[in-house]
């Protein structure tokens, strides 16, 4: 995305010791922090390494898209069941992943 428009904003020290803070706590530069707070009005931070297991069923699907592109490039083929299974397999994690971030854990505003 271009951005070309430019606006000048100015802080105190605190103020900007603080959005150095919590931009290094987001990971992100404070300037994407800023574009984020202004934009949304609210960054997301989740403490994924108690759900770490989450990613054991994308490893799954990784895997199968994996032995299904060897295959095609192999033999310059695929079934279209196995594609087709695949994508219904990534949705129903997608809707699962989107559900759990959705309501199970908690977030707090940085």
């Amino acid at each position: 995305m271009k951005r070309n428009i430019t606006k000048l904003i100015r802080f105190s020290e605190n103020e900007w010791k603080n959005v150095q803070k919590r931009a290094e706590i987001a990971g992100m530069k404070p300037a994407v922090f800023i574009r984020n707070m202004a934009e949304k009005g609210l960054i997301k931070l989740y403490d994924l390494e108690k759900y770490q297991n989450l990613s054991y069923p994308m490893r799954g699907i990784h895997s199968s898209m994996n032995q299904i592109a060897m295959v095609a490039n192999s033999t310059h083929s695929v079934f279209e069941k196995d594609v087709s299974n695949l994508r219904d397999h990534n949705e129903r994690l997608k809707r699962m992943f989107d559900a759990f971030f959705a309501y199970a854990l908690t977030y707090e505003a940085v």
